[in-house]
């Protein structure tokens, strides 16, 4: 399976990470259109940590900002820590969450694309077979009551 319909079939999200080490907050280099389509800014282009923190406390940026369309998660603005020098970032999209509820735990890496997709989908392979696991339990407990 191809990293385009492993993106699809898990709705995830794939961005470059920079080849340098930052603590800036940027838009994505290659925005696609359904970003452009989607943006409320008026303008792609990177952008610095204190002029996104001044957007910040000029309520700007809200979740509005991040639109959940079709289980994809377009995050306008990505935080890369300063651990990261370089590669590729996944998250786990769900139309079912609010931005709010996002963490850290959402975010997988590699140093290939194909890394990090592997990693977010063992991830999830997991969490599904740990709600399968218990929903088991919970028909065996219903069956026996």
């Amino acid at each position: 399976m191809d990293i385009i319909a492993m993106l699809e079939k898990y709705s995830l999200s794939l961005r470059r990470l920079p080849d340098f080490e930052t603590d800036t907050y940027f838009f994505p280099e290659n925005p696609t259109q359904m970003e452009l389509d989607n943006c409320h800014l008026s303008i792609i282009r990177p952008i610095s940590k204190e002029k996104f923190d001044d957007m910040i406390q000029r309520n700007f940026l809200s979740a509005h900002n991040s639109i959940f369309k079709n289980g994809y998660l377009i995050k306008k603005v990505v935080r890369i820590k300063k651990e990261r020098e370089s590669g590729w970032m996944v998250k786990i999209c769900n139309n079912h969450t609010s931005i709010q509820q996002w963490s850290k735990k959402h975010d997988f890496y590699g140093d290939t694309a194909e890394d990090a997709v592997k990693s977010a989908i063992e991830y999830i392979d997991k969490q599904q077979r740990e709600i399968d696991a218990l929903m088991k339990t919970l028909k065996i407990t219903e069956e026996s009551l």
